[in-house]
């Protein structure tokens, strides 16, 4: 990931006064994204830019007998579309070797079942952070995302995790990925470190694209909360970005407070 990683966090609040605050912008797609948390985001959405999908049909930590995954569970959900009935499980594999350095593998399933209990799994998305000897951090961020936005009859399943292998207080790699019976879609970029000295920015802009990266500061600053890759959703339904977009801003502030 293009962004740099600083050894202190004197020498990042050194940076941060020295360079001034960054220009402000309102994000057009941002009307009451700030009321949005992690569980908000999940099956059963409220904003009415967002309707739920087949909420009578969407269950939270199924039986899962008999479907296969790596690693420890940390989620699932099953829900029923025009693909028949729909199981999304998200677990975490972690290892530890004799010199205790750590590795973490982080699985995405999404499986459908038959009428006569025959899986058929649909799309993996699976990540990894490998021989971490510092402070290694994969995991998910809040509920999946199952919905119809498009009205297709078939859903779309969002996730969101982080990763990074740290000894200090470098951001975070963020990952929202969205994905259906088309494809996959992804934002890609760094969380965001909030503190006393730092606070949660307002009318912030989170898209890359739409700020001047020439500008004179450190190239980590143009990098900090921001995603990349918005030109995958350039062809999908308007709504499929807007809820990637929703569910960043709602996982991308860390604090170590």
């Amino acid at each position: 990931m293009p962004f740099l990683k600083f050894h202190s966090l004197v020498f990042i609040l050194l940076c941060l006064s020295a360079c001034g605050s960054e220009p402000q912008e309102e994000i057009k797609t941002s009307e009451n994204l700030d009321t949005l948390n992690y569980d908000d985001l999940g099956c059963n959405l409220s904003e009415p830019d967002y309707p739920p999908f087949c909420d009578t049909t969407i269950i939270q930590n199924p039986d899962l007998w008999p479907f296969e995954y790596k690693g420890e569970l940390v989620n699932a959900v099953r829900w029923v579309d025009k693909k028949g009935e729909n199981y999304l499980i998200n677990s975490i594999l972690n290892i530890v070797a004799n010199d205790g350095v750590h590795s973490a593998y982080l699985f995405s399933y999404h499986y459908k079942l038959d009428p006569w209990n025959k899986t058929e799994l649909i799309r993996l998305v699976q990540d990894k952070e490998e021989e971490c000897e510092f402070d290694l951090e994969l995991e998910f961020l809040g509920l999946p995302s199952i919905t119809d936005l498009d009205k297709d009859g078939f859903a779309e399943v969002c996730i969101a995790y982080r990763q990074t292998c740290r000894s200090d207080v470098s951001e975070c790699g963020l990952k929202v990925i969205m994905h259906d019976v088309n494809g996959k879609y992804a934002l890609r970029g760094a969380q965001y470190i909030v503190d006393q000295s730092t606070p949660k920015p307002s009318n912030y802009i989170f898209d890359l694209t739409k700020i001047d990266t020439t500008a004179q500061r450190p190239e980590w600053l143009d990098y900090r909360g921001r995603y990349e890759n918005a030109s995958d959703f350039k062809e999908k339904d308007p709504a499929f970005l807007k809820l990637a977009d929703s569910m960043w801003r709602a996982t991308t502030f860390e604090s170590f407070e």
